[in-house]
């Protein structure tokens, strides 16, 4: 609490970049909350081991393509990509399975391969803040990202492709 008394713009701007960040976790977080709240799940008081999952998670030789761009690729064809279900599928599909209803048939599929792009250390921040800033779609921009960093751009690119793959009835 004393760094909130000291006062001078590096401190503001310090705090600020903080609590934008919060703001921007509690969104993201309050928005899969609403969704799972909003749905009827079934499964709801079940607990994690007994609740059905269509979900499966994709073995690395299920993957067909591995490449980031060749990933990039294939959304780019995608005419559903800003739909509400695609953009469902998009955040699920690389994150710890959700025992929502709604998210079942997808949650968790690429969530080993996420897992394993985390755990690469030339997958930095700087590296992901770039990606992120790229357009979904914007190939050339993402290889640009990944350039210094190929061992990134290669579980990137399993993890793209996964979700691609996962994805792609969700966004066609």
């Amino acid at each position: 609490m004393h760094l909130l008394r000291i006062r001078g713009p590096l401190i503001r701007r310090r705090r600020v970049r903080v609590r934008a960040l919060a703001l921007g976790a509690v969104v993201g977080v309050g928005c899969i909350v609403v969704a799972c709240a909003s749905g009827d799940d079934s499964g709801a008081g079940e607990p994690a081991a007994q609740r059905p999952s269509n979900a499966r998670v994709l073995a690395l030789s299920e993957i067909k393509v591995k490449d980031l761009v060749e990933a990039c690729v294939l959304r780019t064809q995608w005419s559903r990509g800003a739909s509400d279900r695609c953009l469902e599928c998009l955040a699920a599909a690389p994150n710890p399975s959700c025992d929502c209803s709604r998210f079942r048939e997808f949650a968790g599929a690429c969530a080993v391969h996420e897992d394993a792009r985390r755990s690469e250390g030339s997958c930095t921040d700087a590296v992901d803040t770039c990606a992120r800033t790229c357009g979904k779609t914007d190939c050339g921009c993402l290889e640009r990202c990944y350039e210094l960093a190929p061992r990134c751009r290669v579980v990137a690119g399993v993890r793209d492709g996964c979700v691609a793959q996962v994805c792609a009835e969700a966004c066609r």
